[in-house]
Parts: structure tokens; sequence; C-alpha cells
């Protein structure tokens, strides 16, 4: 083989971007691999010479852990699409109602009827607040937003035209005028009435902060193609990309869940009334009783959790689920800081059918829950008194979430 053609092979591995991404599901440690295909539906990667295919209702997170090239150029103009998509871009433009966005190295085009809001000044605490009023204020046209001061906007409706680096061109009583974007906070398109739009199968998230709200994906060479749930479409190079985040369509934390129903009873008798009781003994969420964060487990092994439920005997939860969920998993067991006390009962139902029954004392390993629910509307769960009164009965759902 001659030189050139050794050079040739070398600059074209130089040129194609390695795709090495660290996989997080719902169960089992995170797991590091070559991507070898994506779609709607499943991933595929190369771990340690095997290959794996995970269904993505399985997976929380897929993170691409090659560095970027080059760093992300700053953004100017910010962007946020009818579906929530927010994007920090160099450049917007308009022309018959298409915008230009630039994003990195490529220009992506989205019809201006899918945008909400365009900012030209970077968010800042003293404006926010007034900028998310204008956001969820009623309105009869477009908006533009006036910065009076650093703390002060105004407001004027009418109608967007075309939008230029320099200018936005506004139609305001009949009259055409040319507002220079260097006196604009931003601009607000109006929307007559909320659009319904599929669900999220995941946050894609690029190296420059940019988030997409995809409904569809579909990795393509070197690029992986977006589509919005609100159908603007993208192509993302791979070096541009950060993480896709899977949890906002397929998980639910219980802790951010509002219940139905709530019920605790102490052990010992009390007049207290049951707001009082409530406040004594109520589920915390995302916190112990015994302070912030979650604990499990005992000795080197203590492992701390952000999110879950604290729960004290004898305590009942139910929650109305309105959509379809496959299954409950959770790691279960009393917090570390009791140092094995407690003992509880928990008894989890669906639709008033008894799904699990266990006993879960303080020295027990903690137990990591996978629980069938397909199917269950009504979620009950209930931790009753064990062998030892009430005392330090304080059981932790650490991660506690339904999957779809």
């Amino acid at each position: 083989m001659t030189s050139m053609m050794w050079m040739t092979i070398l600059l074209w591995l130089q040129a194609t971007p390695t795709m090495d991404v660290s996989l997080e599901a719902l169960s089992g440690p995170t797991r590091s691999g070559m991507l070898v295909a994506l779609d709607d539906q499943q991933v595929v990667v190369d771990v340690d010479s095997t290959r794996e295919t995970l269904d993505l209702r399985d997976l929380l997170a897929l993170t691409f852990t090659r560095a970027p090239r080059t760093e992300p150029a700053p953004a100017s103009v910010w962007i946020e699409l009818i579906d929530g998509s927010r994007l920090e871009a160099t450049s917007y433009t308009v022309t018959n109602r298409v915008a230009a966005i630039r994003i990195g190295d490529r220009t992506v085009p989205v019809e201006t009827h899918n945008i909400l809001s365009v900012r030209f000044h970077p968010p800042s605490p003293d404006l926010d607040l007034q900028w998310q009023e204008l956001l969820r204020g009623r309105a009869s046209g477009d908006i533009v937003v006036l910065r009076r001061s650093k703390t002060s906007l105004d407001q004027l409706e009418g109608v967007f035209h075309d939008v230029t680096e320099e200018v936005v061109d506004f139609e305001f009583d009949e009259q055409r005028i040319a507002v220079k974007r260097e006196k604009l906070e931003g601009i607000v398109y109006f929307h007559a009435a909320p659009r319904e739009l599929p669900g999220t199968i995941c946050r894609v998230q690029e190296t420059n902060g940019s988030v997409w709200q995809a409904r569809s994906l579909e990795l393509a060479g070197e690029l992986l193609r977006v589509t919005t749930t609100s159908g603007t479409r993208c192509d993302i190079p791979i070096p541009q990309l950060l993480r896709c985040d899977f949890s906002a369509g397929n998980v639910t934390y219980l802790s951010d869940l509002e219940y139905e129903l709530v019920e605790c009873l102490p052990f010992i008798g009390t007049r207290l009334p049951d707001k009082r009781i409530l406040q004594l003994y109520a589920p915390h969420t995302d916190a112990s009783f015994e302070g912030s964060g979650l604990w499990l487990g005992a000795g080197n092994d203590i492992r701390q959790y952000e999110k879950g439920l604290s729960i004290h005997s004898r305590s009942v939860l139910v929650y109305r689920l309105q959509d379809a969920y496959r299954k409950l998993t959770a790691d279960v067991g009393i917090d570390s800081r009791v140092q094995g006390r407690g003992n509880v009962v928990l008894i989890i139902k669906g639709d008033d059918k008894e799904l699990l029954r266990r006993s879960v004392a303080g020295t027990d390993p903690p137990l990591a829950l996978d629980l069938n629910i397909e199917g269950v509307r009504r979620l009950e769960i209930l931790v009753d008194f064990g062998e030892t009164l009430d005392v330090a009965d304080h059981l932790n759902l650490c991660n506690a979430r339904i999957i779809k």
C-alpha cells in the first residue's frame, strides 16, 4: 500500500466522528460503547465487542462522550418553539414566514407558526419575570418587546413580516415600521389557539445548549435527524450532540405526582386534628425524615438519592394514573441513618388488587423493586406497622418512578 493510500485512510479516520456513548438504563449499570443505530423504537450499541439492542422505553439517557472538536460560538439569539424546544443561535432572520436559524455551522429552517418567541439579549434576572408574564399573557397580535431600561420592558401589538440581522419589519396601525433589533428585548409570535402536539420521545441536547423536543429520531451516517413534536426537522452533526434524555416521554417520578389521597395513622392514639397529624407524619418528597436526601445501604455501601419518597408507618398514598404505564420501579429500604432500626410491611395495590406484600427491616439490604402495573389506574401504597411498633419506621422509596 502506497504512502498516499495510507494518508487517505488516516484522513478519513480523522474526519469520521466516533460515536462513543454512555447508556443509562432504567435498571442495571451504566454502560459505555459505540453507537450503531438509533430510531424511534430502539438503540443499538457495541459494548465490549458485544452488540446490544435496547428498547427506548427502558432507557433513561444516551450521552455522547466524545468531546466536541471546537468550542461552540457564543449565542446571540435565544429562541423558544411552541413545543418547548429552546435554541441558542448565532443568527436569526425571517423571509416569507420561514426563519433561518444559525446553530453551530448549520442553518435550520423553521416556519414561524412553530415559533413562540425570540430574544435578542441574553436572559437576565432583572427582566426574566416580565418576559415570562408577556409569554403567558393574552394578545391579539404579534408583539414587539421594547427594552426601556435594564429593568423595564414595554410592548406593542401588530404583525411581523420579514426579519433581518438589523431590523424587524413590523406592521402597526396599518403602517410598516423597520424596528431596529438593538432596541428590542425580543419578539413574541401570536398563536390564535394552542395546537395539539404528539408526545415527546426524548429531549435532544446539543453542546451549545440547544434542546429539541423530539417526536422521532433517525441516525443517518454522521447526522442525527430529529423531528420535533411541532414538526420542525433538523439534522444535527454527531460532534454537536451532547445527550438524548428519554425520561421525559417514558418516566414519571412519584415524588412529582400529586396524591389523590394520603392518610396517616400514628401507632399511639392521639386527639390531634387530622391536619396536624399530616404535618407530623405525611410522606416527604425528595427528602427523608432524617434530613435532606434519601439514604439506603450500610457502611461503605451507602447510596444517596435525590428523588424519591420517605414514608412513615402507618401511611396510605393513592395515585390516580392518567396515562398507561407498564411498571413501577424503586430502590426500597429503611433509611440508613436510623442505624438498622425500623420494621414495616409494604403493600402495593393496583385497582384494589394486591401486587406486592413485603416486610422490610432496617437490617435488610436495599430491595430493587420492579413491579408490573399494566392497566392500573389507581395505585395504592401502604406502609403498615411491622414488628417494632413504629420506632424508626422511615421507609424510603428511592427513585420511585412509573414507566410507560
